[in-house]
């Protein structure tokens, strides 16, 4: 009849399309709200009238976002099958100064990670804090190596073009935001990367591949990471607790990561278990007997 409206409902495949839109777009969004959240932390903290405890309170707070959030939605995007995801995935790690992660990540952990070879994966009584130190300058050396083979073959060399534009946007701030502008970026670089290294410590510590006499590696499999099916955990953090599924299938989108069968269990989500690897002794005592025996 004229004038009545007719509600025609959803498809459940027209749903199901607008859900992973929504998914989809949430690792993107996160990127220009944390880069904001840098650059307004970095201005705020430019003036010389905001005190030392403010001074750190925004550093902290900037930072931790930017290590949990950013690097976990950067991490993402990485991974990410168009060439616009990648690029806001390098995007957020440049406001970081963490580019070369792009490199190492994809080329080095996803192919050398739980053996000796991955400076990402932590050994079996290894502190977190000798661990990020390694990690942080075994990836860099290892993303410098990378590119120095594309050279030899005529390609170039992603990791000059990083430098390049980690000193400009380091020298912009300076014009911008003076020398406490660029130490607050700097520091709420090394915080992030800190927390994303901490990530990389609790996903794999203690497991590593067997070696054959051959000298080959045993495919990676799932009980070479560690995961967790907390649901709060997984839904704050891009489903970070299915990382052996992440392993097994780089290219699948975060929402349909989900446990497998093999995969060990951390005692608590990402969260807790972050926190546990900062106090290293109560570190070992919990999560050592659960590591598979050699």
């Amino acid at each position: 009849m004229p004038g009545r409206h007719i509600h025609r409902r959803r498809s459940p495949l027209r749903r199901r399309l607008a859900h992973e839109n929504l998914y989809a777009w949430l690792p993107a969004l996160i990127v220009p709200l944390q880069l904001g959240a840098i650059a307004a932390g970095t201005f705020i903290a430019a003036d010389p009238a905001l005190s030392p405890p403010r001074f750190v309170g925004l550093l902290l707070a900037v930072g931790t976002t930017s290590g949990v959030f950013g690097m976990l939605a950067a991490h993402e995007l990485i991974h990410g099958r168009r060439r616009i995801e990648r690029l806001l995935g390098l995007v957020m790690l440049a406001g970081c100064g963490y580019m070369h992660f792009r490199i190492s990540h994809l080329q080095g952990h996803h192919r050398a990670a739980a053996t000796p070879d991955d400076p990402a994966t932590a050994r079996r009584g290894e502190d977190v804090y000798r661990f990020v130190l390694r990690s942080v300058v075994g990836q860099y050396r290892q993303a410098w190596h990378a590119e120095r083979r594309r050279s030899r073959v005529g390609e170039s060399n992603r990791m000059l073009r990083y430098l390049a534009v980690t000193a400009l946007i380091y020298a912009g701030v300076a014009i911008l935001a003076g020398p406490r502008g660029v130490l607050f970026l700097a520091l709420q670089s090394l915080l992030a990367v800190f927390i994303l290294e901490v990530f990389n410590y609790i996903a794999h510590y203690g497991l590593m591949r067997r070696q054959g006499a051959d000298g080959r590696y045993e495919p990676l499999g799932p009980e070479h990471s560690w995961n967790t099916a907390r649901r709060f955990s997984n839904w704050a953090l891009l489903n970070a607790g299915g990382h052996s599924h992440h392993h097994a299938e780089p290219g699948r989108a975060y929402q349909h990561l989900g446990p497998v069968s093999g995969a060990l269990e951390l005692p608590a989500g990402y969260g807790g278990s972050v926190l546990l690897a900062l106090v290293p002794p109560l570190w070992y005592r919990v999560i050592d007997p659960r590591l598979p025996a050699n």
